[in-house]
Parts: structure tokens; C-alpha cells; sequence
């Protein structure tokens, strides 16, 4: 099991307990971690075409050295179609999907009872 995934689980159980404790608090947990793992897995789903590789850099998976002062770097010719940017970012249009899951995302990716959208309009 993953580092996130024991937080996301041990934030989930602190959260329902913090919830019993206070009567009237509510919260949208985003589940980041397999939002972001559903769409490197299968890109496709998702309107992509890579998942797994970025748009920009070198090395294994385009992870490493995108920049200008590299010598050697590899940019793809439309960023749209990928998931990474580079090694440490993700690109637009991934980051806009992630944003509308946390806003109107279904219960099984944002709850346990609400997502941002439900909180807000209370």
C-alpha cells in the first residue's frame, strides 16, 4: 500500500471521527491519488493519448531536465494529449479535469457526502 494512499485512509477515519465530535461540520475529502492514477493508467478514458510519459524533458518517462539549459530535451507536439507536462507538472487540461472532480465529482471520488460545489451552496 501506498504512502497516499494510508494517508487518504487515515485522513478519512480522522475526518468521520472529527465529524461525531462537532455536529454540523461538513467536508469533501477529493481523492486525488486515484483521480490522478485513473488517468496515467488509462489515458484514453480521459481524452488523452499518454498517460505515462510527459510532453517535456529527457531520461526515463520524459521525467528529468525540461529546460532551456538543457541540451537535450524532448517536447511533443501537442501538450494536450498528455497527462504530464513534465516530470513535476501536470499539464492544463489535467490539472481542469482534477479541478471539475473536485467541484462536481461523484461520491466515490469526492465525499463522503459532498463535493466542493455541495459545500459551497449550503
Amino acid at each position: 500500500m501506498s504512502q497516499a494512499t494510508l494517508h487518504n485512509s487515515f485522513l478519512a477515519t480522522v475526518l468521520e471521527q472529527f465529524e461525531l465530535k462537532h455536529p454540523g461540520f461538513k467536508y469533501a475529502l477529493f481523492d486525488y491519488y486515484n483521480a490522478l492514477r485513473d488517468r496515467t493508467l488509462h489515458p484514453t478514458e480521459h481524452g488523452f493519448k499518454v498517460g505515462n510519459v510527459a510532453c517535456c524533458g529527457s531520461g526515463v518517462l520524459n521525467g528529468e531536465n525540461c529546460s532551456s539549459t538543457q541540451e537535450h530535451f524532448n517536447l511533443c507536439e501537442d501538450v494536450n494529449e498528455y497527462v504530464y507536462f513534465d516530470g513535476g507538472h501536470h499539464t492544463d487540461r489535467a490539472n481542469f479535469q482534477l479541478a471539475q472532480l473536485m467541484w462536481r465529482g461523484p461520491k466515490h471520488v469526492t465525499g463522503p457526502c459532498y463535493n466542493v460545489e455541495m459545500l459551497f451552496n449550503l
